[in-house]
């Protein structure tokens, strides 16, 4: 069965938010936050018109990095935003999502880091205005076509299958609150998982190795460096970037000296001159592969 056509057509009966007579629902604001277009913030119930304005907003922009506070509203339109959020590999963080706002969560390729719990609220997905003319058949075809369209983007979203069951679970005025664990269990981790496949890729291709070779250097490093990373002085500081660095780079504790004294020289030059050093790439990468630099004006 299509879902999609007949999800169309009564798209506008599903609401998945607790949005009572006392909190009339209007629409979401989006606003930026800095000069820059790729920082915005939503506030607000989501409705209808929500991801064509987010669409029109960051046109020309990606990553783009969105801040979200809302109660939920219009799955339809919650996952539609969704979607634009993974294609321009957005960065997510979130004060309160519940609700449909859990489908805009879904499609973020990062999200905040795991040491903040988000207030990520669901419960069961129901029908905001149902005709009571309705046999019990057309009631079930409308809410399976629901959940097949649902679990079809959650599907895309790369959220495990069993999270819409686990939502179900919930009575439409019983708002769940997800703790890390189901947070992590269902897929809602810092980053989505086909993203950080990407990532490792270029990752792996710049320092010129295979993902399998870079992922078996990052398990180093987390088994021999990270004792030292909680160190908060610069001298400790200083020795897990070596440790990081000689593993990941695969060079010797004496080049990387090396390299990162002559980077530090070439810092103090720049700055008595009054410009800043080029080091786009970052000093790990500029030191791990003798990457010559220069002092460039503003």
């Amino acid at each position: 069965m299509c879902a999609r056509p007949l999800f169309r057509d009564f798209a506008a009966l599903v609401f998945l938010a607790v949005v009572s007579a006392l909190h009339p629902a209007t629409a979401g604001t989006w606003t930026y936050t800095t000069a820059m277009k790729n920082m915005l913030d939503f506030e607000g119930v989501i409705l209808p018109g929500d991801d064509l304005r987010l669409a029109e907003m960051t046109k020309d922009e990606a990553p783009i990095y969105i801040g979200v506070d809302s109660e939920g509203g219009d799955i339809e339109t919650g996952m539609r935003i969704g979607e634009i959020l993974r294609k321009k590999e957005a960065y997510v963080t979130v004060r309160r999502c519940n609700s449909a706002c859990v489908f805009i969560y879904a499609g973020a390729a990062y999200r905040e880091p795991p040491t903040r719990r988000p207030l990520v609220g669901v419960h069961r997905i129901f029908l905001g205005d149902l005709s009571a003319d309705l046999t019990p058949e057309q009631v079930k075809e409308r809410y399976d076509t629901i959940l097949a369209h649902i679990r079809q983007y959650l599907q895309r979203m790369n959220i495990a299958p069993e999270f819409l069951s686990f939502m179900q679970s919930f009575e439409p005025n019983e708002m769940h609150i997800l703790t890390k664990a189901e947070l992590k269990r269902f897929g809602f981790g810092e980053i989505d998982p086909i993203q950080a496949e990407r990532n490792i890729a270029w990752k792996a291709k710049r320092i010129g190795v295979a993902s399998f070779e870079l992922r078996s250097r990052y398990a180093r490093i987390q088994k021999e460096c990270d004792d030292i990373r909680g160190a908060t002085t610069e001298q400790t500081g200083r020795m897990y970037d070596k440790c990081k660095a000689t593993i990941l780079y695969d060079i010797s504790p004496e080049t990387y000296l090396k390299r990162r004294a002559q980077l530090d020289a070439i810092f103090d030059r720049c700055v008595k001159l009054g410009k800043h050093i080029d080091v786009d790439d970052g000093d790990d990468f500029t030191i791990g592969h003798g990457i010559p630099v220069k002092c460039v004006s503003d």
